[in-house]
């Protein structure tokens, strides 16, 4: 019987990554080239796991926003 869920794939595979840098400019800049701006905190205060343009697993580097 072959699987296809994705929970059956985790660890056999290496998942992508979206790294979202905090800017001067006062936004979060993803390298899927997204811009997001939030009213307080980071994307990890705010609950973010994925991010939303390109749906790969949002890896936070800096920011203390």
């Amino acid at each position: 019987m072959t699987k296809h869920w994705p929970s059956d794939r985790v660890g056999k595979l290496k998942m992508e990554v979206c790294q979202w840098k905090f800017t001067e400019e006062a936004f979060w800049s993803g390298d899927c080239g997204l811009n997001w701006n939030f009213d307080t905190g980071t994307p990890r205060d705010n609950g973010m796991n994925f991010c939303p343009r390109c749906g790969k697993r949002l890896k936070q580097k800096g920011g203390s926003k």
